[in-house]
């Protein structure tokens, strides 16, 4: 249910919607389409027919509630990717023989050789268009250590908490956050958007926000499953993208987070 109506948030749905990561993660729309024909060419072609209408009748309902039954998320069409992708495998011939190796070489075998020569392209086409891309994921997962911004903005976080180390602190931070609790420190996260009454109950001293997520749910154009309980939500972070969250003090800022403490604290320890 989450899935089809959204997580609190209504999210658009549709093919068009889901183009650009689509095309972002898996590939040209060409190759993508070459990977579906090659799975209809193995149902007509008996190549393994059986096995191809398995795949084909496992990706056709998938893709639909990928693209317009779900706000599409590109690990939700990995299930239909990975075996529709291996279908390429049908315009591979089961002997490899190359028509220029013989010493009569007819109009016939060349034609027969041509849907390789597709493949062949296709996949260099993808791999070459790709290269960049998959240079740059690679550079970044070696250098996540100093280019995350996550990470960053910890070490930030905890000098601007400074004040605090030597006392027990309860943290809330955000999902897509980085905050392993240092010394006798608690954390505390939850996937749902905050509102007042949910920070006034669990009592934080110190919470932890990130801007991105305050940008999503201070969209005006963003609508909440529950307009009410939405409302509240959105209240909630207008004020912590003002710096003025009820009972906080705002101690640190920059483009990925922000740092609130207890205004009893921040009177106590900052102050």
């Amino acid at each position: 249910m989450e899935l089809y109506s959204g997580y609190w948030v209504l999210y658009p749905k549709g093919f068009l919607v889901s183009y650009k990561p689509l095309t972002q993660y898996f590939g040209h729309i060409l190759f993508i389409s070459l990977a579906l024909f090659t799975c209809i060419f193995g149902i007509i072609k008996d190549r393994n027919r059986l096995l191809n209408i398995i795949i084909l009748s496992w990706s056709i309902p998938l893709s639909v509630m990928s693209f317009w039954l779900s706000n599409f998320k590109f690990q939700y069409w990995i299930p239909v990717a990975l075996p529709l992708f291996s279908t390429l495998v049908n315009f591979l011939p089961e002997r490899v023989s190359f028509p220029w190796a013989s010493n009569k070489i007819s109009t016939n075998k060349m034609v027969g050789f041509l849907p390789q020569m597709v493949l062949a392209l296709a996949i260099t086409f993808q791999s070459a268009a790709f290269i960049d891309s998959d240079i740059d994921r690679y550079m970044g997962f070696m250098n996540k250590a100093q280019d995350k911004p996550a990470l960053q903005f910890y070490d930030l976080a905890i000098d601007a908490l400074k004040p605090l180390s030597n006392d027990k602190v309860f943290v809330y931070y955000d999902v897509r956050m980085y905050f392993p609790p240092p010394n006798d420190w608690k954390a505390e996260a939850v996937f749902k958007p905050l509102d007042y009454e949910y920070i006034l109950s669990r009592n934080f001293d110190v919470i932890l926000l990130m801007q991105q997520r305050i940008y999503d749910y201070t969209n005006p154009s963003v609508e909440g499953i529950d307009p009410e309980k939405f409302a509240l939500s959105q209240a909630f972070y207008r004020d912590a993208n003002a710096g003025t969250i009820k009972d906080y003090h705002l101690v640190f800022r920059n483009d990925f987070g922000l740092v609130f403490v207890k205004d009893e604290l921040y009177q106590q320890f900052f102050k």
